[in-house]
């Protein structure tokens, strides 16, 4: 489980870092909407309620993973900064485990709770999917 969380949190902050490049993200969402969408196999209905739902809670999971990178590196830190750090991002998690349950119950008014297991499985698949093709890339630009 630890590493489960470890590597969606590395795919989550990689995903910012590449986000810089707009063109990218743009095609990284695009994907991601055609992934989830066809997994779910969304009605026209529940697309309309579902995607401001979902947008919302990305764009505040993104905001607070956001949050977790530290100001300067961790080699650079003393003792005490790396400590508040940690406590930093304690409490970002629960602040995200708590958007998460509030965004669960507001889907739950949308979907069905197979539904709502169906995202979150295409979700994990969609990261793991983005995070093999990232690493494919990087060897192949090893190689040359």
């Amino acid at each position: 489980m630890k590493r489960y969380i470890m590597a969606l949190t590395f795919v989550t902050i990689a995903l910012v870092a590449l986000a810089q490049d707009g063109r990218l993200q743009d095609r990284i969402e695009a994907q991601r909407i055609a992934f989830i969408t066809e997994q779910l196999q969304l009605t026209p209905q529940e697309a309309q309620q579902f995607w401001p739902v979902y947008n919302e809670y990305r764009d505040k999971e993104i905001a607070l993973n956001k949050q977790k990178v530290p100001a300067r590196g961790m080699g650079l830190m003393s003792d005490q900064e790396a400590a508040d750090h940690l406590d930093k991002v304690l409490d970002i998690e629960q602040q995200v485990l708590t958007a998460k349950i509030d965004y669960t119950n507001q889907l739950r008014s949308i979907l069905t709770p197979r539904k709502i297991l169906k995202l979150y499985a295409a979700e994990r698949q969609f990261k793991e999917r983005l995070l093999r093709i990232m690493n494919q890339r990087r060897n192949a630009g090893n190689r040359n």
